[in-house]
């Protein structure tokens, strides 16, 4: 099995049903008018059971990527995602992306509990605590009890990266990418 991709070796796992389930918490916890299609819950019980498998994490390091079309739910998975992670005890996220309209319409998505779009239920309940979803400007602090995350668009992400004003975000990036 060492010479498949990965997705070969998790297809495997599928048909012999070693895919992990779908936690509960994350259904629970996604906006009631969500309902998960079939290939989102597949694509989160191969996240799962890929991160939950030494021997499928090549050095330790857990890169994925998430090739969907238009319209079929990237940003519900990346909220539940958060949740999962959450759950392993991440507590930063860094959303980037090229345009800062798109930057706009996910702050929305994530942080307004009143639009329609919100993707969250009204009350996130993670072990036994409720969570909120804070947008932070830079991780050098952040809610240990929180979802924080920094919504940022690439160029503004290299920016921050190369200038000397904002070492703290530079150090936590790095920090961030040695825990992976």
């Amino acid at each position: 099995m060492s010479n498949q991709y990965l997705c070969e070796k998790l297809d495997v796992l599928k048909q012999i049903s070693l895919l992990k389930n779908l936690p509960e918490y994350i259904v629970s916890n996604l906006n009631d008018n969500i309902v998960l299609r079939d290939y989102q819950e597949e694509a989160f019980k191969y996240f799962i059971t890929y991160y939950e498998n030494p021997d499928l994490v090549k050095n330790k390091q857990v890169h994925t990527l998430f090739h969907m079309a238009t319209g079929s739910g990237k940003t519900v998975m990346m909220a539940g995602l958060i949740l999962y992670l959450y759950m392993q005890g991440y507590r930063k996220f860094l959303f980037f992306v090229n345009q800062t309209s798109i930057i706009e319409k996910t702050k929305e998505n994530f942080l307004n509990t009143s639009s329609i779009k919100y993707l969250f239920s009204e009350n996130i309940e993670l072990m036994g605590e409720q969570v909120e979803v804070k947008e932070v400007e830079n991780f050098s602090y952040c809610d240990d009890n929180a979802i924080n995350i920094l919504f940022t668009s690439t160029q503004k992400l290299h920016l921050d990266l190369n200038s000397p004003r904002e070492i703290v975000l530079q150090l936590m990036i790095l920090k961030m990418i040695r825990l992976c």
